[in-house]
């Protein structure tokens, strides 16, 4: 279980620094788009997690 964990942990690090590269971008045009989905993706993020430790 304790490496399963250890597995989602790098899962979404990576996933998060991907985005990031493209937040930073868009940040540029605009910074409340980047605001409204930054919380979107935590909340997706987290959805993920559950799943994930469910199965």
């Amino acid at each position: 279980m304790l490496v399963r964990l250890d597995d989602v942990v790098v899962m979404v690090v990576t996933r998060t620094n991907s985005r990031e590269g493209k937040e930073e971008k868009e940040e540029k045009e605009g910074k409340n788009k980047t605001e409204i989905k930054r919380g979107k993706r935590k909340k997706r993020k987290r959805i993920e997690i559950d799943k994930l430790l469910d199965s």
